[in-house]
């Protein structure tokens, strides 16, 4: 009769064991995997699963106790000493390496330089060597080992582009680099810029097609807007051979023979007066029709600038220029500040412009804070006393009637003495 009420309680007991040993067995793989991936199942596991998984097993494990009873004999009793050292065991490789780093991670970080890892990134100074040495295949071929590994790395793709087009000469295959890319899925804008800026250099500088320089390029500034690429792809714009104000395309350089006076001696004109010089109004009229076409050049509005500070002294007018270019959203921080301090430089130029130096002072620390550009500000506006110190009238200081005649002096005569 006994033998028959153990059978039930047996088979109960072995039910248990197998779910619970099933559970167990899925831990297990779960960490055999976190540690082939990450070399440390501790490590590998995020928080979250770790303290799920710990209170899983403290819960199969209260649960094994609770179904053994508080007094377990016979198999009970191995069942629940065989549950207790597995739980164990995973709750060691679950915390043990977290707690070991946290107590001694001082002193074996200043014996071993540190637990940090190391990010992979692709090496490509074997690469850089053969370029240095001329064998261009090479460096290709390294690149291309990398770029298995490191899949799509913008900077093997472009040290490739590089070699193709300034190397081996040839530009087709540089662009056919570019176009593959450029059509690589998840590419960064700051990378889509990059690959298309290169596109555009390649066009204007080795195949000589400004036109088609000039698409890629409005095509950047069309894309990116009023990021820093689509700024800077408008300034190229505003220089492109046959712009209005911009370049001409590059001629072969010629030799040109100087012409060497026969009469060294002392001569009569030194060749003063066959230096001429540019007319300030019409150069600030030429700077002005090419930015009616080209408003966004920076360089040609600065120079307009300082042609109305300088030459044609016409503050105002210079202001005004030079607050519209502080107008711009997405400009790079170091064009604001330098554009900040010529502000700085023509306001400091007028007898009463000290107060409004301060003015743009303060609005370039507060553009900039906590920067490098801020601690300029901080600087110059400490020393905006001086120059206001400067631009005071100096005191005259009154000197007193002295006598002329310092020699010996004699008394007058009376007027009725012979």
């Amino acid at each position: 009769m006994t033998a028959m009420l153990a059978i039930p309680y047996l088979v109960a007991l072995l039910g248990d064991a197998l779910i619970f040993g099933s559970i167990l067995l899925g831990c297990a793989a779960l960490f055999a995997w976190q540690y082939a991936r990450h070399g440390s199942a501790a490590e590998g596991s995020p928080v979250i699963l770790r303290w799920t998984l710990t209170v899983g097993l403290i819960g199969l494990f209260a649960y094994t106790v609770h179904r053994v009873g508080p007094n377990p004999v016979g198999p009970s009793a191995f069942l629940l000493l065989i549950a207790g050292m597995v739980v164990s065991v995973l709750m060691m490789i679950l915390w043990l390496p977290t707690l070991v780093a946290g107590a001694l991670g001082p002193l074996t970080g200043s014996l071993t330089g540190g637990n940090e890892k190391v990010e992979a990134k692709p090496a490509y100074y074997r690469a850089i060597a053969l370029k240095k040495r001329g064998e261009f295949q090479a460096a290709i071929a390294a690149v291309r080992m990398e770029l298995e590994r490191f899949r799509g790395d913008s900077e093997g793709l472009l040290m490739i582009v590089d070699l193709l087009a300034e190397d081996l000469k040839d530009p087709n295959a540089a662009l056919e680099v570019l176009r593959e890319s450029l059509q690589t899925p998840g590419r960064s804008e700051s990378e889509r810029a990059q690959a298309l800026s290169r596109w555009a250099d390649i066009q204007l500088q080795h195949l000589q097609d400004a036109e088609a320089a000039r698409e890629t390029l409005e095509e950047i500034s069309r894309e990116f807007g009023e990021s820093p690429a689509g700024h800077l792809a408008r300034q190229r714009l505003a220089h492109l051979p046959g712009a209005a104000g911009g370049g001409t395309a590059e001629e072969p350089p010629r030799l040109v023979v100087k012409h060497h006076e026969e009469r060294v001696g002392l001569m009569e004109d030194f060749g003063a007066s066959r230096v001429g010089g540019e007319d300030p109004a019409e150069a600030a009229a030429a700077l002005n029709g090419h930015l009616n076409a080209h408003p966004d050049d920076w360089e040609s509005r600065e120079r307009l600038a300082l042609l109305y500070a300088e030459s044609l002294n016409e503050p105002s007018r210079a202001t005004a220029q030079l607050e519209r270019l502080l107008s711009q959203s997405g400009v790079p921080a170091r064009h604001v500040a330098r554009w900040y301090q010529l502000l700085v430089d023509l306001q400091l130029k007028a007898t009463d412009g000290v107060a409004a130096a301060r003015i743009t002072l303060e609005r370039m620390r507060e553009q900039f804070p906590d920067t490098a550009w801020a601690a300029q500000a901080e600087t110059r506006l400490r020393h905006l006393g001086l120059d206001q110190k400067a631009k005071e009238a100096p005191k005259t200081l009154k000197l007193g009637q002295y006598e002329q005649k310092l020699g010996l002096k004699t008394k007058e005569p009376p007027a009725d003495s012979p």
